[in-house]
């Protein structure tokens, strides 16, 4: 994290403040310089498919299941260049930190229709908005069910299948000590759900609401050797369907870490697992349970919970005081085996595989480029299959 040197926007915030009518002391102003860091990072990513086409990051879901896919696509963008500010002060002998960070991935994993023609113009998206104070967390920032320092080093933003990977509204405690770390949070809550279609002329609406929070506990233990952390998240999942009403509670665990191997080797992992836990692992977002819009028969006209798995492994070596590679795998498997009578099942995915190795070269501090290549096969409830065979090349620099 660099700090902002250039005067030039605390200019502009000095003139603001002047044609408001404020009294702006050079003080002030220096004061405000020395609370305020400007951080961030522009990226290049350069794209080769040979496979089907996945979008600007890999999007996982939307991977089609057919033979008939685009082959040999080319794709060059920045979206993830990212723009963050933060500021740090003392109040009553206590540190205040508030920090807001965005990319430009706003419009999702594919760039707005026509915007490559001309301008390359995509939209600007939150990813981080806090306040820290004793402990207390206020805002959106990564969900405390999420273990970043685990994630795998790769080069498509995506990262490997099987991540507890979502950002959301949180209001999190956490206790800090030299060894351990404890935290519970309230975050906001969303209900994902498949919805199958009629299997007679009765049709049934389907309303979802969320009476209470998710509530997520997260325990972690680290040394010199590196980490390892516990997480579980509680969920209610309240659905009606006319004049039928489901309300069922939903639960995720997870372990996971980095671990030093040695003074050259990193080892980093996740597993999670549970019945219900849906967006909480990245590619199940849309698959907490199945609701059944019929009540001609008995197994129909309710509420099924999945029960879903996934988790990565990913081995780092540091070749050179200047080059690393990391090689990673992932796995996402759906609980969505006892329904293949369900019609139209190549629209329900069952399992995920992926594979990232790349080797990363720093030119200097803050600037590296990579390479990397990225196998994922995708299965359906139907056994259809997908697959995407990536190349990516990137330049990044953070600031």
């Amino acid at each position: 994290m660099l700090k902002f040197n250039s005067g030039l926007l605390y200019l502009v915030i000095t003139l603001l403040f002047s044609a408001a009518g404020a009294s702006t002391k050079a003080a002030d102003f220096e004061d405000l310089k020395s609370k305020l860091r400007f951080t961030g990072l522009v990226k290049l990513d350069a794209i080769y498919d040979t496979a089907a086409s996945a979008g600007d990051r890999i999007n996982y879901t939307a991977i089609p299941i057919t033979h008939d896919q685009a082959k040999n696509e080319v794709r060059l963008h920045a979206r993830e260049t990212r723009l963050g500010i933060s500021f740090q002060d003392h109040f009553n002998g206590h540190e205040l930190k508030a920090y807001a960070e965005g990319d430009f991935f706003g419009g999702g994993s594919n760039s707005p229709s026509g915007s490559e023609r001309i301008a390359n113009a995509t939209g600007f998206a939150l990813r981080h908005a806090y306040i820290v104070y004793q402990g207390w967390l206020f805002g959106q920032t990564w969900s405390n069910f999420v273990d970043v320092k685990s994630f795998p080093e790769t080069l498509d933003l995506s990262n490997a299948t099987g991540q507890a990977f979502i950002r959301q509204g949180i209001v999190r405690y956490q206790y800090l000590s030299d060894s351990w770390m404890l935290s519970v949070a309230v975050e906001n809550p969303d209900t994902d759900l498949l919805i199958t279609e009629p299997v007679n002329e009765s049709q049934h609406s389907v309303e979802t609401s969320e009476p209470f929070f998710d509530i997520t506990a997260r325990a972690s233990y680290r040394g010199p050797w590196g980490h390892v952390s516990g997480q579980t998240v509680l969920r209610t999942i309240d659905v009606s369907m006319g004049e039928v009403s489901h309300q069922q509670f939903a639960y995720g665990l997870g372990i996971s870490g980095k671990l030093k191997l040695t003074s050259s080797d990193i080892l980093r992992f996740h597993v999670s697992q549970g019945e219900g836990i849906g967006r909480y692992l990245q590619e199940a977002s849309g698959a907490t349970g199945i609701v059944f819009l019929s009540l001609a028969e008995p197994r129909y006209g309710h509420l099924k919970l999945l029960n879903t798995y996934g988790g990565y492994i990913s081995y780092q070596r540091q070749l050179t005081p200047a080059i690393r590679a990391n090689l990673s795998a992932g796995l996402l498997n759906i609980g969505v085996t006892e329904f293949r009578s369900l019609p139209s099942t190549d629209g329900y995915l069952r399992r995920l595989l992926s594979l990232h190795s790349n080797v990363i070269y720093e030119v200097f501090p803050r600037f590296e480029i990579g390479i990397e290549y990225a196998l994922v096969n995708k299965r359906s409830l139907s056994g259809g299959t997908g697959q995407v065979r990536r190349w990516q090349f990137s330049a990044l620099y953070r600031f």
